[in-house]
């Protein structure tokens, strides 16, 4: 991270304007008069200021050929640090958070087990899951979750409304639990 440079760059933060109504940013639709969101400086400087906080917070010195510093800093004013990985993130104390997709048809009556890609200590505090195209007009009754142990999810699938089987198309999950 590293604060702009170039030489048409403020020497000093310049004062905000006021603040407008909240928003979201948009690709605009010519077509219908509706202009792209234009990013303005002092919304660029508040992003740019807030990574600097962290960093600063964390003793870092901004380095332009480093991208992994927001992370590091991070990292290090966690109490423990935490580890991510492309499954999972683990929190001091052993509160883990991780994901996964499971993608192939379920008949129905038919049992899933995922394994997690990391044991837990116990059952998972809480598990969330969703389909996986649910525009294609699933009922997330279809699915339903439970007797998930330490290191495995189990879910099962259920019959339409008119008994007939719902052949879902796969599903997202999310477990929390702790970790030893």
């Amino acid at each position: 991270m590293f604060r702009i440079d170039h030489e048409t760059a403020a020497a000093a933060l310049p004062t905000p304007g006021s603040a407008g109504t909240p928003g979201y940013f948009t690709g605009g639709a010519p077509g219908e008069g509706v202009s792209p969101t234009v990013v303005t400086a002092d919304w660029a400087n508040a992003i740019q200021e807030e990574i600097m906080s962290v960093l600063d917070a964390a003793s870092i010195t901004p380095d332009k050929a480093d991208h992994t510093q927001l992370l590091a800093a991070l990292t290090a004013l966690i109490p423990g640090g935490i580890e991510v990985s492309g499954d999972h993130i683990s929190f001091p104390g052993g509160l883990t958070i991780q994901w996964g997709k499971y993608r192939a048809s379920i008949s129905s009556g038919a049992t899933v087990n995922i394994t997690l890609p990391h044991a837990l200590s116990a059952a998972p505090l809480a598990v969330i899951f969703s389909l996986y195209d649910p525009s294609a007009g699933y009922n997330p009754n279809h699915l339903a979750a439970g007797n998930h142990t330490e290191t495995t999810l189990t879910f099962r699938s259920a019959l339409d409304d008119d008994g007939s089987p719902p052949g879902i198309p796969g599903f997202d999950w999310l477990a929390i639990g702790l970790a030893e």
